[in-house]
């Protein structure tokens, strides 16, 4: 038994899963580029990262590097969003605003919602579970905490 195949019990357990549905691999920035080496396919027209300001700093790295790598300035793909004045979270309305603003524009098959407990009341992912009353809000913390992430699909790592 490899090392990785004698996390999957306790793995499955945190994620409520089956063992056969987890594994352990890389670290969370490799993770990330490779989630976006898969399904980030930026178009001219429609090529542009929306992400929340202060985000930790690898993930910053990785959507800068992957709109570069793609041929656009991240300057200009990367579009990061940040709480009000005086607020420590980032609004829904705000969100949904910015993805109005920019929805001719940015990139199409990626949604990460990153560091937070936070489920649009649209959302159905994932079905097995409802969508909760009261979302809590975006969270724009330092704390870094783990992503979250749908059910049985899991990023490790620093």
């Amino acid at each position: 038994m490899t090392f990785p195949q004698s996390l999957r019990p306790s793995l499955a357990r945190i994620a409520g899963c089956l063992e056969d549905e987890v594994t352990v691999m890389n670290a969370l920035t490799v993770n990330l580029h490779l989630l976006l080496l898969t399904f980030y396919r930026p178009t001219q027209q429609r090529y542009k990262i929306l992400i929340e300001a202060g985000a930790f700093p690898s993930d910053q790295y990785v959507v800068e590097t992957q709109s570069g790598w793609h041929g656009f300035n991240p300057a200009d793909a990367v579009i990061e969003i940040r709480p009000r004045e005086g607020e420590d979270t980032i609004r829904e309305e705000d969100i949904l605003k910015a993805i109005d603003e920019h929805k001719d524009h940015l990139a199409p098959g990626i949604a990460r919602w990153h560091q937070l407990l936070y489920r649009p009341a649209s959302s159905t992912w994932p079905p097995s579970q409802p969508p909760p009353t009261k979302p809590a809000p975006w969270r724009a913390s330092t704390s870094h905490t783990p992503s979250a992430t749908p059910r049985c699909v899991s990023t490790t790592g620093t």
